[in-house]
């Protein structure tokens, strides 16, 4: 992995179009930058390099819609997980304690255990699921054991039954894409220069006086070779 800084990326590209700078060239720093943040989201959609973890939501009672992180593109997995000691209203645990957790499973503390968190993964599921299930999913109260993303607009998640007590911690994991460009982002070497190429693509595959169709089809090309060493290692699939 390393730092990636769009500022970076965009002065290297420069030089293989025959300008010192953006000013007086075919195209302007506008044009470089939102083909460069452009081709970030698009890259992260296809291949899911950003998979990433939010922890910032707790849950609250009677509210079953949270909102995504800014970030979001598709949920991998959700989770709620909440502090031992809380579940267990501040009995005192040691090392050593077995747990039976609720759902049958059995937890040892380790030696120098001073903290420990309970996690249960939720199932993902469709409202369509879930109106099969309980006409009344949507306001049913309980402990979550699903969660869905449909009929609750663009970049939220949804849970059933709807919490019925607050506190505990809603996990997200999800591929996303880097917002804020300025301070740059930490992805594989190889995504760098993918980057290159396609913004160096873009520019010269436009119309203007600078077009060269047949550079922009060969970084294409290139770009085909790096797609398929990223699908192999950090895509989708895996």
């Amino acid at each position: 992995m390393s730092l990636i800084v769009p500022t970076t990326l965009l002065n290297n590209i420069l030089p293989m179009l025959h300008i010192a700078g953006t000013a007086n060239a075919f195209w302007t720093d506008s044009q470089l930058h939102r083909w460069f943040a452009d081709w970030i989201k698009r890259h992260a959609e296809r291949q899911g390099v950003f998979v990433l973890r939010d922890v910032s939501q707790t849950l609250t009672a009677g509210t079953a819609v949270y909102a995504a992180p800014a970030d979001h593109l598709d949920t991998i997995h959700v989770a709620t997980a909440i502090s031992i000691g809380a579940a267990m209203n501040g009995l005192l645990l040691e090392s050593g304690d077995l747990l039976l957790l609720e759902s049958g499973d059995e937890m040892l503390l380790e030696s120098g255990t001073t903290a420990a968190v309970v996690g249960t993964g939720l199932v993902a599921s469709s409202t369509t699921e879930l109106e099969a299930l309980d006409d009344l999913y949507a306001t049913t109260q309980g402990t979550p054991e699903r969660w869905y993303p449909d009929r609750i607009g663009a970049n939220h998640i949804g849970l059933y039954p709807v919490p019925d007590a607050s506190g505990a911690t809603l996990e997200v994991i999800y591929h996303g894409f880097p917002c804020d460009l300025s301070s740059g982002f930490n992805a594989p070497t190889a995504i760098g220069d993918y980057l290159e190429l396609a913004v160096y693509a873009e520019a010269v595959g436009c119309e203007s006086d600078g077009q060269i169709p047949e550079a922009a089809t060969a970084a294409r090309q290139v770009m085909s070779l790096i797609d398929e060493v990223v699908q192999l290692y950090f895509g989708r699939a895996q």
